[in-house]
C-alpha cells in the first residue's frame, strides 16, 4: 500500500513542477501585439483559459492515476 500512495504522490509532485514550468516558461512570455490597447486583456485571457485547462488535465489525470493504483492495491 505504501509504495502506491508513493508513487501517487511522487506524479502529483512531478505534474506540479511541470505545470509550474510549463506556466513560467511559455505562458509567462506570451503576449499579443496586434490590438493596440487590448492586447493585455486578451492576452490574460488566453493564459487564463490555458491554466484552466492544464488544471483539469492535471486533475483528470491524478483522478486515473488514483484509481489505477487502488485497484491494483485491491486487487493484490
Amino acid at each position: 500500500m505504501k509504495a502506491g500512495l508513493f508513487g501517487f504522490l511522487f506524479a502529483m509532485w512531478i505534474l506540479i513542477l511541470v505545470g509550474g514550468g510549463i506556466m513560467v516558461m511559455i505562458l509567462g512570455p506570451f503576449s499579443i501585439q496586434q490590438f493596440g490597447d487590448f492586447n493585455l486583456i486578451l492576452a490574460s485571457g488566453i493564459k487564463v483559459a490555458i491554466a484552466m485547462i492544464l488544471v483539469v488535465l492535471w486533475i483528470i489525470i491524478l483522478a486515473k492515476l488514483k484509481n489505477w493504483i487502488f485497484r491494483k492495491e485491491i486487487k493484490s
